[in-house]
């Protein structure tokens, strides 16, 4: 008996050995949310009369640095970026380069700097220093939108240029750098005294305006840092205004197109499509007919528009665009049905490629109830500029009008939801312009409407606008 309580202590005591060498963490707990915070800098963060070629962070828990070369901005502009490494708790930087006297330097890590456990961020994390015997103080802020969106873009960067010629921003990388957050504000401090231009491009490596397709703004004059500029608004367009292809249409099938899709490679044969889908016709836009590939030879004599009788209809008109695409111009009636006849012979592409022979499509106009009707009553008109409504459809200008009276009234409008843009027309053409650098001259500014409008089918839709 004395035995087996012998046995079960020495089992005891091996469990209970066993349980020590096993630390289990304690569960649950809230979530940590804290970023590193910074409790040692070596040398000390704003030091005067510096001359280290080694700078040493420490933070308060272990951290880990993350797209360093993305994150970092450092102004004024360095030869050579440093070297930086995240370890532990402390974050090391070496520098290259020996740098000018009496000039205030900025290091902003962005984001870079997380903590291990959670990723938090030390969000816009700077550390500052002088070679000089003081800091400068002066500051320079602002607000950029995207002139065509009217909307704030987070991949742009405001750029300054101690050098006031103007083609700095061509040849030379800014002396200064901002991050735009995501209401498009930036704000640069520790500024010296100097005149400066100012600019905002995409945050791409060389911060140089090297392709005219780039965003670019571009403040009008030249800016002295002592005066305390704040409250800049810049717009920002590309000297190119993009262009997007027409929206895809509704393939229509014809006797030129050939088998399945499915099948093995062959020669591609010529296909036709319209922009009616189901074969109904939008009366608020323009029939459409697109070729599959560019035609050496385009006969609009053989398209011919009929009624259901397939008698020709008075006051048609089919035009080519371009080397695919036809239009078809007529006032189509509400619900009204029609005939559209493609002879063989209206189209030939590179190949010798033709149709096989004369299609006949039937077509019809859509009826009343699927459009609504939409009332807009304006506020605050000014007669003084052109004011012009744009409405939006991904991100893509759909419908614009002049507004030039308080109410607006259409017996039929597409349904669907719309976003509102405001542009003000300088040059009175009826669409928005984008600016130039080369001739300094501003887009034109277009205002994003908080309100969205929604236009329901068959149904009688108003919306007030305030502009």
């Amino acid at each position: 008996m004395k035995g087996i309580w012998a046995i079960g202590a020495l089992v005891g005591v091996v469990l209970l050995l066993q349980s020590c060498g096993n630390i289990i963490p304690p569960g649950g707990g809230p979530r940590d949310t804290l970023p590193p915070v910074l409790v040692q800098a070596f040398p000390a963060d704003s030091s005067l009369q510096f001359n280290a070629k080694k700078i040493k962070l420490v933070f308060n828990e272990y951290i880990q640095v993350a797209d360093i070369q993305k994150e970092l901005l450092i102004s004024p502009n360095i030869a050579s970026t440093p070297t930086i490494e995240g370890k532990l708790k402390e974050v090391t930087i070496q520098l290259k380069d020996s740098l000018p006297p009496n000039t205030t330097f900025t290091l902003q890590f962005g984001n870079a700097i997380k903590d291990v456990n959670e990723n938090n961020p030390a969000t816009n994390f700077t550390y500052t220093f002088s070679t000089g015997k003081y800091l400068d103080s002066n500051s320079l802020s602002g607000t950029v939108l995207v002139a065509e969106t009217g909307k704030p873009d987070t991949t742009l960067v405001a750029l300054l240029h101690n050098n006031l010629s103007d083609t700095a921003i061509i040849k030379l990388r800014p002396d200064y750098v901002a991050k735009v957050n995501n209401k498009g504000a930036f704000s640069f401090t520790n500024l010296p005294s100097k005149k400066f231009n100012l600019f905002v491009l995409p945050s791409d490596y060389a911060k140089r305006y090297d392709d005219s397709s780039k965003l670019i703004a571009f403040a009008d004059s030249v800016f002295t840092t002592a005066t305390n500029p704040n409250g800049i608004q810049l717009l920002a367009s590309s000297l190119l205004k993009k262009t997007k292809e027409n929206a895809p249409v509704a393939a229509v099938k014809t006797s030129g197109t050939g088998g399945g899709s499915n099948k093995p490679a062959k020669p591609e044969k010529l296909k036709l499509s319209l922009n009616a889908s189901g074969n109904l016709i939008d009366v608020l836009d323009t029939l459409k007919i697109l070729a599959s590939k560019p035609l050496k030879r385009m006969d609009s004599s053989k398209i011919i528009l009929t009624d259901t009788l397939f008698k020709p209809l008075n006051n048609v008109q089919v035009k080519p665009f371009g080397d695919k695409e036809w239009r078809v111009f007529y006032n189509f009636k509400i619900g009204e049905q029609y005939k559209l006849i493609i002879g063989k012979e209206a189209a030939e592409d590179s190949s010798g490629g033709t149709l096989a022979k004369t299609d006949t499509l039937s077509l019809q106009a859509k009826p009343e109830s699927a459009y609504g009707s939409l009332v807009l009553r304006f506020n605050k008109i000014d007669t003084a500029n052109t004011t012009v409504l744009q409405l939006i459809q991904q991100d893509e200008v759909v419908k614009w009008y002049v507004i030039n009276k308080s109410v607006i009234k259409f017996p039929l409008f597409q349904p669907g939801d719309y976003e509102l843009r405001i542009l003000t027309d300088t040059n009175k053409n009826g669409k928005w312009d984008t600016g130039d650098y080369y001739k300094k001259r501003q887009p034109e500014k277009v205002v994003s409407y908080p309100q969205k409008l929604t236009v329901v089918a068959n149904y009688d839709n108003e919306a007030n606008i305030t502009l």
